[in-house]
């Protein structure tokens, strides 16, 4: 996304007005767009765990995750494929959004540590990637816990649920109680790094490595980016 709408186009180090824009719109483009690719197959995945806990005689016959993926839009719909999904679209949608966001901008403020400082890229690439994706899971995880809380929290006396059995409300009420809940919407945060977060930081890392966080894969040494076009003539 950052290549398709500025690749090429010039990017001076440390002018956050004009660099800011670029890595932010990008950013929430690539999150929103993207948010909802995983939401089907944690819904076959659970579709297929589920149907094995049920007589034979009463099963769908899901035979894999897999098998459940393809078989669940023709004999639910395609929208049941979503379904419970508003709080992890929210969640990977702002989550990756505000990484990557974060990434690059920082990666544009620390460019003269291993530019002009001689300090190991890899070194800077830790350190600006951890700021990244703690400052991401602060705005993203909060959802998967609100998800987690709707499906496995038990109901109110009486057997009322929270929420009204609405994800809408659920997403509502973590708008509204976000200041006062922020610890207990951390809860198990560390496990889910373990199992799933982990993945998006190594994938973040390759991503770089390769420069999908670069918008001028010019190389810096060269004479156009040292002096310039129009003193190098």
């Amino acid at each position: 996304m950052l290549h398709y709408f500025w690749g090429g186009t010039w990017s001076p180090n440390c002018f956050c007005d004009m660099n800011t824009i670029k890595y932010l719109s990008f950013s929430m483009i690539s999150g929103f767009a993207s948010g909802w690719c995983g939401i089907p197959l944690e819904v076959a995945r659970k579709a297929y765990f589920a149907d094995q806990t049920w007589p034979a005689e009463l099963r769908k016959g899901y035979r894999s995750p897999l098998h459940a993926l393809v078989k669940i839009p023709f004999q639910e719909g395609p929208l049941y494929m979503f379904k419970g999904g508003l709080p992890v679209y929210l969640g990977n949608s702002l989550f990756s959004g505000w990484a990557f966001f974060m990434y690059t901008w920082l990666k544009n403020k620390t460019f003269f540590l291993w530019i002009y400082n001689d300090i190991p890229y890899d070194f800077i690439k830790v350190f600006n990637l951890s700021i990244a994706f703690a400052s991401g899971s602060v705005m993203g995880y909060p959802f998967y816990r609100v998800k987690e809380m709707m499906d496995t929290w038990p109901k109110e006396r009486g057997g009322r649920c929270t929420f009204e059995g609405s994800y809408w409300n659920a997403v509502k009420w973590l708008r509204l109680n976000y200041e006062n809940y922020t610890t207990t919407l951390l809860t198990n945060y560390w496990t889910w790094f373990r199992k799933q977060g982990s993945i998006f930081f190594i994938a973040m890392w390759i991503a770089d490595t390769y420069g999908i966080f670069t918008n001028n894969m010019t190389d810096y040494n060269t004479i156009d980016n040292i002096v310039g076009e129009d003193e190098s003539d």
